[in-house]
């Protein structure tokens, strides 16, 4: 099996380069790491992660069409020289008729925002679960703006709200936001289960971007129950990601092994050595548990749940194969990249979109 690795973080890095100013506010794009919800007196790089701190305030500044269109074109030519396997679930043809469909909001585009959703609908295109668009001021929204209050539960393309199922928000149906956030979120193969997962986990975030600026919101539940629901800051809390501990379980001859996540700190991707994996991290120990108990109980019906699994390492998913087949495999056969020269570098380098 050929297994053709790329992880494309695409960062909208705009306004950045310009000249500070006193009493200007800096925060870090998104990376996961404390420094998320810190806000710097002064630019330059984080002193926590080393990313490029941006101006707060700045993520819905205006872009002219010139830069907007600069911006696609450094995008598509980056894909096509440097993404191995752009064309692996589209044709050429298709790739080009997206560009056309998305010609009006390119012609008509003219802040942040809107550029990054037009990114992000180019990408989720490529159905790469490890190529995605990745907005650098999601945190500037996150201090200014009062979002959709409730994470919900997605299951099955339905979207619950503690327990009740939705019918609509501000008169947008359940399957008319599913479907819409969908456009704009990547998987493997437009993987339906893959794009909920994360609406799950942003979803106030991605309304928000995606469907409409609201702060009031009246929500209709299947069972008749109306809600007005004021908007909440999650600037402080953060948003807070998904529970991805995995479960396991037996009901009588059948088995359930749901695996949420193939993350693991403790774990590693390339690794030979399996039977030490699985004695040292912590899914590999977990995995190993759980099928031990499948063979010592003499099970006749296993099923492993992986809907709406994030990905992660792929050193536990190895230790799960192995107790499926019966003979050596290679989990993988090769890893390649398309290239390692990208020619957009120093159009990106030499980027100022500062206002005049």
């Amino acid at each position: 099996m050929q297994k053709l690795v790329f992880v494309f973080i695409l960062l909208v890095i705009l306004l950045q380069g310009c000249k500070q100013e006193d009493g200007k506010k800096y925060i870090c794009p998104p990376c996961d790491q404390s420094c998320d919800l810190e806000i710097y007196d002064k630019g330059g790089a984080c002193p926590v992660c080393g990313m490029e701190l941006v101006e707060k305030r700045t993520y819905n500044k205006a872009l002219t069409n010139i830069q907007v269109r600069q911006d696609i074109d450094v995008l598509i030519t980056t894909f096509k020289n440097n993404h191995p396997g752009f064309y692996d679930y589209q044709s050429e043809s298709d790739f080009a008729q997206t560009l056309e469909s998305l010609k009006t909001q390119i012609d008509t585009a003219k802040s942040v925002l809107e550029e990054y959703g037009i990114i992000s609908q180019l990408v989720a295109a490529v159905s790469d679960a490890h190529t995605y668009a990745m907005n650098p001021y999601y945190q500037n929204i996150l201090q200014e703006e009062r979002l959709f209050p409730i994470i919900p539960s997605i299951n099955n393309n339905q979207i619950s709200l503690d327990g009740e199922r939705l019918k609509s928000i501000n008169g947008h149906s359940e399957k008319e936001i599913l479907r819409h956030l969908q456009i704009f979120s990547n998987s493997d193969g437009n993987t339906i289960p893959y794009k909920n997962a994360f609406i799950e986990m942003k979803f106030p975030l991605k309304y928000f971007t995606f469907m409409e600026h609201a702060s009031t919101f009246e929500v209709i539940l299947e069972n008749g129950e109306k809600k007005i629901l004021k908007g909440k800051s999650y600037f402080q809390e953060g948003l807070k990601a998904k529970n991805f501990i995995p479960s396991f379980s037996i009901n009588g001859q059948q088995a359930m092994l749901k695996i949420l996540s193939w993350e693991d700190e403790t774990a590693t991707s390339f690794n030979n050595d399996l039977l030490e994996m699985a004695s040292t991290s912590t899914l590999g120990k977990f995995i190993k548990e759980a099928m031990e108990e499948v063979i010592a109980t003499q099970i006749e019906h296993l099923v492993i749940d992986l809907r709406g699994n994030t990905g992660g390492k792929s050193g536990p998913a190895a230790i799960l194969l192995s107790y499926l087949i019966d003979q050596p495999f290679k989990y993988y056969n090769q890893i390649r990249i398309s290239s390692n020269y990208f020619p957009t570098k120093p159009t990106i380098s030499k980027r100022n979109y500062c206002p005049e």
